[in-house]
């Protein structure tokens, strides 16, 4: 049994993927077990991965009929049988001691403030956005994990046994799945996590990415809202972390959400929508208490249109997508 697993859903990536399986072969801590998911593909990602496991046999596969990457990582997770599991996704790549930092920090490290328990995750405090020959470094402080900025899953290395104690898996939704997922983590540890100091993950920012819905499809981020603020009032942690569900409902919802329906044709549509299940959630959301602390002008000026309900103020900003 290896102490590590790492999970990738892999669906029509044959064009990074060997990238992808290489850079976790190469990982400088080597008791690892690598868990692909191939997500009914139809391209070429069977044939290659079938060649990397051929290379490697801490490589495991397993397939299942295109699902979506909630229900491929579910599947990658229920198949782990290790310590810890992390996710990357099939068109990133992650430096050679990406485990072995993380898994140093989670088991020795600690911050003044966030102090290390058994039921401590590890994040990057960095990573790296890859936007064709464009790299930039990106810094996530413990501010923007508290308030819920930066949630994706391929940030953070998990205690396997914490998750299933708990029934924590992902949701079957096209977008959020790992707002709603890395949030209930958060609020179940309240929350209680360390970061690492370098860039270890490269994130490919490529067109027809999830983050780029801007169907019909975008509106279920208000399914993974809704139960992710049901879940804290289950657990009894929805009081005590009521101000940083609503400002994730702010700056998840009324401010990206308008900004990814502006991308799309949706928007005279999305503006209704999204302003009243803010305001059926939230009625008071523009009392919050970080919006004065974490958000810059043209943002305050947004939600002041939204008070306003001024749509050619709001269409304005949507438009800087």
């Amino acid at each position: 049994m290896a102490k590590v697993s790492v999970v990738m859903p892999i669906y029509n990536a044959d064009r990074y993927l060997e990238k992808a399986i290489t850079a976790l072969v190469k990982q400088t801590y080597k008791d690892t077990d690598i868990i692909l998911v191939d997500d009914g593909s139809t391209d070429r990602s069977p044939a290659i991965i079938e060649r990397m496991m051929n290379k490697c046999e801490h490589i495991k596969m397993c397939s299942q009929p295109h699902s979506g990457i909630a229900r491929a990582r579910n599947l990658g997770l229920k198949l782990s049988n290790s310590e810890y599991v992390t996710f990357v996704d099939a068109d990133d790549w992650v430096e050679p001691d990406f485990v072995e930092k993380h898994l140093k920090v989670l088991e020795t490290g600690y911050t003044s403030r966030f102090m290390r328990t058994i039921d401590c995750s590890v994040a990057s405090g960095f990573y790296i956005t890859v936007a064709g020959k464009e790299e930039k470094i990106k810094k996530l402080s413990p501010e923007k994990l508290l308030l819920f900025k930066s949630p994706a899953v391929w940030l953070r290395l998990l205690r396997t046994d914490f998750l299933r104690k708990n029934n924590l898996e992902f949701g079957d939704y096209a977008l959020a799945e790992d707002l709603n997922f890395t949030g209930k983590i958060h609020l179940l540890t309240n929350p209680n996590f360390v970061l690492t100091e370098k860039p270890l993950y490269h994130y490919h920012i490529r067109p027809g990415s999830a983050v780029g819905i801007s169907d019909e499809r975008q509106f279920q981020i208000f399914d993974a809202v809704r139960d992710l603020e049901n879940f804290a009032k289950e657990n009894d942690c929805y009081e005590q972390n009521e101000n940083f569900l609503e400002y994730m409902v702010i700056n998840h919802v009324l401010m990206a959400g308008m900004k990814r329906a502006g991308e799309g044709k949706l928007l005279n549509q999305a503006i209704d929508k999204i302003i009243q299940f803010v305001d059926e959630l939230h009625p008071q959301w523009y009392e919050n208490k970080f919006i004065e602390m974490y958000t810059d002008e043209e943002e305050k000026k947004y939600l002041e249109a939204v008070r306003r309900m001024d749509r050619k103020a709001i269409m304005k900003f949507a438009s800087h997508y």
